[in-house]
């Protein structure tokens, strides 16, 4: 674990406040379970002592084969870099498997491809997924034969079981499926289609008839990417979604069956061609209003809810998009497409998003900035949508005092448009160093029972320009050294007159980066400034509705090239689901699972099997 840092940790307490008024749209019947629920607390696990850890994800894969219960991914380090820390390696390297006899540093492992690991004891120890062979806990290789890509990783699982991962080589976007809790990804495209920054939403088992699946049709994935070098679009960052399908086809000589096909419009297939020339998606961005604009960026979701009487929304995409106005202001919301097999399907003339919804109430002036590349969603049960941002408001100086802001849009009521948003957080005017009071950038959002919600974000202890900080090598915060926190806050009943709310929470117990963080993507590395937590982190529930956390740390190598993944876990209080969060119970060997991937010819029935099962780790009460 980090050590915690040497300030009184803050003492927060529940807040019981009445439901939002003035609100632009009713606050729709959102009820948590827990009666009365109590706040959380946090412990933190090394991922790994040496591999990056930028833009993670940690999700609960409890596949239909029995495998890993937590899965890890995070981006491989190639642009998340602090150019001072190339000279200045880690002394710390996983164990190499020949020939990956390579110098010193998070390049001891390189492989092209996301990092992967799975923990089979909910997160106490984590072990890194490999095509070969991984002996040791440390081992090192390549993730999947179809993960071709250092970049952009995204989970997301399906209604069949299969969890799917990204990754990219500013190119193609690659997809890659495990149906074994993560501990394989033996399925997968290298090239799903080109693009940017890929996003992933599972599906459900499709029931169509798509050009070159045969049946049976075993998954299915929608693939959100900016088609920066997409022929078919006179844009420079067309934001697009495809569709991918897990199926067979005998026909494909040499290839595994089954294999992930790789659909744009119309159900076009798409060849295995990452130039671009092939396609295009349905688009997800273009006209709003009378001369503004819209584009969709950020996390996509399908919804899997069947609600009764039925809202129209099952089977839909939905992801959270920016919007330029009419009159020169700028806000956030959400872009959806309704039937998405539908439009999809084989002679679809669907091309566009048609349904967007941006929040009232709430506008940025035209050329400001946020720190958050993009909104972030997420969808409860009873199908309403939670949306996180961050503001871009700056004093003269241009350092941000900004806020971290929540609205919910109902979609069985779509007509009421968002609910008046509500602050999550705020940068105090007067910040206090060595304290999470100053600037809030990259939230995100995810939720357990209805109602019941976790955000996450980083936040400074000064206000600031995040790209204007200096990287030092104190590891202490100081009237130099800005020092960066992962809080959290957890709301119970959110906007009913009994909601409850615990925290902040300073969920690393401690800061757990220090100096600058750069907005500026790639161009980051060419600067020298400090890239090395991505562009986002991430938090998720598990099985019991726990909180977790995926980020990255500097706290261990200050002056490393890159960071290291860090797994933060719920162990006390109520979970959004209503259940007790308790410490983990001792960790103890499980059975070994083995992966096997049937290849059957003549095009009937392919599968993963497991060769041995694993029993299920459950928490231990608290």
């Amino acid at each position: 674990m980090l050590s915690t840092f040497a300030h009184p940790r803050a003492v927060f307490t529940a807040v019981t406040v009445a439901a939002t008024a003035g609100s632009l749209a009713t606050i729709p019947v959102i009820r948590g379970s827990a009666a009365n629920p109590t706040g959380p607390s946090f412990s933190n696990v090394s991922v790994s002592p040496s591999l990056a850890g930028g833009e993670p994800f940690v999700t609960y894969a409890g596949s239909n084969s029995g495998g890993p219960d937590l899965v890890y991914t995070s981006h491989e380090g190639t642009t998340h870099l602090f150019k001072d820390g190339i000279a200045q390696p880690s002394t710390v390297c996983d164990p190499l498997q020949a020939p990956q006899n390579l110098p010193q540093g998070f390049a001891c492992s390189y492989t092209n491809q996301v990092n992967v690991w799975t923990s089979a004891d909910h997160g106490q120890t984590w072990k890194q997924t490999t095509v070969g062979p991984c002996v040791g806990a440390g081992c090192a290789g390549p993730t999947s034969p179809f993960g071709l890509g250092f970049s952009d990783p995204d989970f997301t699982i399906d209604e069949g079981g299969y969890l799917y991962d990204t990754g990219i080589d500013l190119a193609n976007d690659a997809v890659f499926a495990s149906h074994d809790g993560g501990h394989s990804f033996l399925i997968g495209n290298n090239n799903c289609h080109s693009g940017d920054r890929p996003w992933l939403a599972g599906g459900d088992v499709p029931t169509d008839s798509p050009t070159g699946a045969t049946t049976p049709l075993l998954g299915e994935v929608f693939l959100a990417t900016d088609t920066t070098i997409d022929a078919n679009v006179s844009a420079t960052s067309g934001h697009e979604i495809f569709r991918g399908i897990i199926g067979t086809n005998p026909a494909m000589a040499g290839q595994p069956n089954p294999s992930l096909f790789c659909y744009g419009a119309a159900g076009s297939l798409i060849p295995n061609d990452p130039s671009g020339a092939t396609g295009p998606g349905i688009m997800d961005f273009g006209a709003w209003q009378t001369t503004g604009s819209y584009s969709a960026a950020g996390k996509l979701f399908y919804d899997h809810n069947s609600i009764s009487p039925s809202d129209g929304y099952h089977g839909a995409l939905i992801d959270p998009a920016f919007f330029s106005n009419a009159d020169g202001t700028r806000g956030v919301g959400i872009s959806i497409l309704k039937s998405a097999d539908a439009a999809f399907a084989t002679g679809s003339t669907v091309t566009q998003f048609t349904e967007q919804h941006e929040v009232g109430g709430y506008s940025a002036p035209s050329g400001s900035t946020s720190l958050a590349h993009w909104p972030s969603i997420a969808i409860d049960s009873n199908d309403v949508v939670y949306l996180v941002w961050d503001t871009p408001t700056t004093d003269s100086n241009g350092n941000y005092i900004n806020a971290i802001k929540l609205a919910t849009f109902d979609l069985k009521n779509p007509s009421a448009g968002f609910t008046t948003p509500i602050t999550i957080a705020q940068a105090l005017a007067t910040p206090t160093i060595g304290s999470p009071t100053g600037t809030v950038l990259w939230p995100w959002v995810a939720v357990g029972n209805p109602g019941n919600v976790s955000v996450v974000w980083y936040q400074y202890d000064r206000n600031l320009s995040p790209d204007g900080a200096t990287t030092t090598s104190t590891n202490s915060c100081d009237s130099a050294s800005p020092c960066v926190f992962t809080m959290e806050k957890s709301i119970f009943g959110l906007g009913t007159t009994g909601q409850q709310i615990f925290g902040p929470n300073d969920a690393a117990n401690g800061f757990m980066h220090q100096g600058g963080m750069c907005q500026g993507g790639t161009t980051c590395v060419a600067t020298g400034q400090d890239r090395r937590l991505g562009d986002f982190f991430t938090n998720a529930v598990d099985e019991n509705g726990c909180v977790l956390i995926a980020t990255g740390e500097t706290r261990t190598d200050p002056l490393a090239a890159t960071s290291r993944p860090l797994y933060i876990q719920q162990t006390s209080g109520t979970s959004l689901t209503g259940n007790t969060c308790g410490a983990l119970a001792t960790a103890t060997p499980e059975v070994g699972w083995t992966p096997l991937l049937v290849l059957v010819a003549g095009g009937t029935t392919a599968a993963l099997l497991g060769v041995t099962g694993r029993r299920r780790r459950r928490r231990s009460a608290a």
